[in-house]
């Protein structure tokens, strides 16, 4: 089993690594909560898509972001990790998809900010600002 995950996550590393190399990264949200602090990045060519950020997740469904879950004051550091965003039905979230994390729901960041549970076990009640773009 243990080789099996090291396999997954290697894999992933790989294709975060090969979509890197056609798009860098911006923060599209910025959390903070009881436990830690939540960075998502959305890939630059989305952002400035010509059509707008909206536009452009209805156009691709989903792409390949990054979650920065930062947990430095619990002396756990800062981990990343690829993360599939796309934006909700209405329009008025972008849905999180932490699919390295089997069991996790997926997080629905307002566009214009709220307060969210990321997970259970860190990232509750995180109060995220609006979409930077």
């Amino acid at each position: 089993m243990k080789n099996v995950i090291l396999m997954t996550v290697a894999l992933m590393s790989l294709q975060l690594s090969a979509h890197a190399k056609d798009s860098s990264y911006t923060r599209g949200f910025e959390c903070v909560g009881d436990d830690a602090r939540m960075e998502v990045y959305f890939p630059q060519d989305v952002v400035f898509a010509p059509e707008g950020l909206a536009e452009s997740l209805k156009k691709h469904g989903r792409v390949l972001g990054v979650y920065a879950l930062d947990l430095t004051g619990a002396d756990k550091g800062k981990s990343l990790e690829p993360v599939y965003l796309s934006l909700s039905v209405d329009g008025r979230s972008i849905r999180m998809n932490q699919f390295t994390r089997p069991g996790l729901p997926v997080a629905k960041i307002p566009l214009s900010g709220g307060t969210l549970d990321f997970d259970h076990r860190f990232g509750t009640n995180a109060k995220c600002e609006a979409l930077h773009t």
